[in-house]
């Protein structure tokens, strides 16, 4: 079975259906936003070093939807990582001693402190699709309340009609709507039967898309990710600028310190070389020389400035 969607040819390939219906556009909404911003946060991470029988992606996916997973030689399998209950009992430093490997299978291995490493997605075992899952229908809806307004810019009124007449007049609203000619009978001849109502509508499209840039880069920093609905650097001042990438990169560096201590208790276990590192620090890197740089560009600016002006004046 192939398809043809706008050109592409694929094999059992279902699009989306087109609809009109506006619950089902809130839906596709979020699942598009919640979808976008997870494969970023899963993107994250560079894991290097692990055995063949251990897959990254599940391991990062394992970690944003559980906030842990256990590292463990299997007899059956070789190193494997999976999700993983912890059902006590409990030391005194709060771990629990038994450790319940699970996943598809189904599969289920018992563990202890002694032949397993927990990894934990950050020091609480916070699942990190909690903050993208809170902050998705707030974006989604703002979105659609754009969809909305953008609706009513290019239609600013309302319309009044008898009941009987309603289903007729949205048909002929959703004629000019598609392109097509609005054609309506007889019941139509009192000029009185409808009315339009000029709501005189203002344009907010700008307030309402600064509204979602928030969100997005609420949502991002959230996950220690730098983006592109943070302001730009010539519009803060220097302490702003230098306390978003502090928090952005304090929020990665969280993740990422939990990362690296699975890998020491891992190689130290079981004798590996694994290794992770963040994707995001070269770029905090060359944000800091970029910072540095600008401050000399503004020192050496300041003091031309001053000499020209100690010029003039003489």
């Amino acid at each position: 079975m192939e398809g043809n969607f706008f050109g592409w040819i694929l094999p059992e390939f279902i699009p989306a259906r087109f609809t009109r219906s506006a619950r089902y556009l809130n839906d596709v909404q979020c699942m598009d936003i919640f979808n976008r911003i997870t494969n970023i946060a899963l993107s994250r991470f560079k894991w290097d070093g692990l055995p063949d029988s251990c897959k990254p992606d599940a391991l990062e996916e394992t970690l944003f939807f559980y906030g842990r997973a256990v590292f463990f030689d299997d007899p059956d399998l070789g190193f494997v990582h999976t999700p993983v209950n912890l059902p006590g009992p409990y030391n005194i430093y709060y771990e629990s001693t038994r450790r319940e490997a699970y996943s598809f299978g189904p599969f289920k291995r018992s563990l202890t402190l002694n032949d397993s490493v927990l990894i934990r997605a950050n020091k609480t075992m916070s699942p990190d699709y909690i903050t993208v899952w809170t902050y998705t229908p707030k974006i989604a809806n703002c979105l659609r309340a754009i969809d909305v307004h953008t609706e009513t810019l290019k239609r600013p009124y309302m319309i009044k009609c008898q009941e009987k007449e309603k289903t007729s007049v949205k048909q002929a609203i959703k004629s000019i709507s598609d392109n097509d000619i609005a054609i309506v009978g007889d019941k139509f001849a009192d000029v009185n039967s409808i009315q339009v109502l000029n709501l005189g509508t203002t344009s907010n499209l700008q307030d309402m898309w600064a509204n979602v840039k928030n969100y997005f880069n609420q949502c991002f920093n959230s996950l220690g990710v730098k983006n592109n609905y943070t302001e730009k650097r010539e519009r803060m001042i220097t302490t702003e600028a230098e306390g978003e990438g502090n928090s952005i990169r304090h929020m990665l560096e969280a993740e990422l310190s939990e990362r690296q201590d699975a890998c020491e208790r891992i190689n130290k276990m079981f004798g590996l070389n694994v290794s992770v590192e963040a994707n995001e620090l070269d770029t905090f890197r060359d944000e800091l020389i970029e910072l540095q740089a600008s401050r000399v560009t503004g020192m050496q600016e300041g003091m031309n400035e001053q000499s020209g002006w100690e010029e003039g004046e003489d």
